[in-house]
């Protein structure tokens, strides 16, 4: 209320992009009311998710979990370190130097943090590694069905309860404002974030131009 009632005339912009930026995370609506007044309202799930997927983590990154690091039989965890999902990417066509690995935040195995090219290429790699997560049921969604329900499904386990192979327990999507908090401090200190949008606008803009 305080970010869109502000009457500081100096600051207003700031304080109106600080609201916009607070109702995207938190899925309201941040256009006032037909009497100029701004209400809380939440938005529908849908286009809460649009809007929030919109706003991604530049330079891109996607997000790879290690659901197995939740399961509370230690026998049945599978540590994956930076060089083996390096190796795991690489089998699947990325790489070369146009990504880098690192682990996220907790610093407990459970995160591990791909970072692309700040490029429009980088972008369109990121989304390749998250659709395949996404096409495979290894996405956002899943993990959080996981996360949520505080134990692990035994989707990747074999017939005697051990993990199939690592790739079994990793999940992936592309990483949005809302998870900066799981980005470590230099990662999070060089990152900033950006519209999708807005950067395919300026792409085709371009390309127009051309």
């Amino acid at each position: 209320m305080h970010a869109f009632n502000s009457t500081k005339v100096r600051h207003r912009a700031e304080h109106l992009g600080f609201h916009k930026a607070l109702c995207v995370l938190l899925g309201w609506r941040d256009t006032p009311s037909s009497d100029g007044l701004w209400v809380r309202e939440a938005l529908p799930a849908a286009e809460a998710s649009n809007l929030k997927n919109d706003l991604i983590i530049w330079a891109p990154v996607v997000l790879i979990h290690n659901s197995s690091v939740a399961n509370s039989n230690p026998d049945k965890r599978v540590i994956i370190s930076i060089e083996e999902l390096e190796t795991i990417l690489r089998g699947m066509g990325f790489g070369g130097g146009k990504t880098k690995v690192s682990r996220g935040k907790p610093a407990n195995y459970s995160i591990l943090v791909v970072t692309f090219n700040a490029t429009f290429s980088g972008l369109q790699e990121a989304e390749r590694l998250h659709k395949f997560y996404s096409d495979k049921h290894h996405g956002r969604e899943e993990f959080q069905q996981i996360d949520d329900g505080g134990c692990v499904k035994n989707s990747y386990e074999g017939t005697q309860g051990i993990p199939k192979n690592e790739e079994n327990v990793l999940y992936g999507y592309l990483g949005n404002a809302g998870d900066f908090d799981k980005l470590d401090f230099e990662s999070k200190k060089h990152s900033v974030v950006k519209s999708k949008k807005e950067i395919q606008a300026i792409v085709d803009d371009t390309l127009k131009a051309l």
